[in-house]
């Protein structure tokens, strides 16, 4: 929270704050109701490894290994970004570690994939969803801060509150 806030501002930050831990309650309601419903014997081969749902079917499995995480640091970096001040550092620190982890899986993934090659390794859908699900994760973070900006929820409805116009901040932040 910015110093010299409102008490309107603090509650709405509060109120936020709240929204967004129920959207994460609710998205994780609804991902383990899709993965009960979805998959044989209530979804039990996503809990032990999620590449064994991709070996009962593979598409149904590829759009949870990748949606998923995708809509929760959605979620996260939404909720996160939209209560935090738009500093070009914050967004560069996220930038930065966001690229090292997505260096990270794309490296996990080319060796993985050697191994298949060479035949020392025989999981193939196991690395599939460790590669679609870490790159759901970036995707999930990139659209979620590029929201938070375009979107400046805090500040439209902090201009509502205050009976103030809204005033856009000047974003530079790259």
């Amino acid at each position: 929270m910015a110093s010299g806030m409102t008490p309107h501002g603090i509650l709405l930050w509060i109120v936020l704050l709240f929204i967004g831990a129920l959207a994460l309650l609710a998205h994780n309601l609804l991902w383990y109701e899709f993965i009960r419903t979805s998959f044989a014997e209530q979804g039990e081969f996503y809990f032990k490894s999620e590449g064994l749902i991709m070996q009962e079917d593979f598409w149904k499995g590829l759009f949870l290994t990748v949606a998923d995480p995708a809509t929760f640091w959605l979620l996260i970096a939404f909720t996160t970004l939209t209560l935090i001040p738009h500093e070009r550092v914050t967004f560069q620190i996220i930038g930065i570690l966001t690229c090292l982890y997505l260096v990270g899986i794309l490296f996990y993934g080319s060796t993985k994939t050697y191994d298949l090659y060479q035949g020392t390794f025989n999981n193939e859908e196991r690395v599939i969803s460790i590669v679609s699900s870490g790159i759901g994760r970036v995707l999930g973070v990139v659209v979620g801060a590029w929201l938070a900006v375009k979107a400046d929820v805090y500040g439209r409805l902090n201009a509502i509150l205050s009976k103030a116009p809204y005033v856009k901040q000047d974003h530079r932040l790259f």
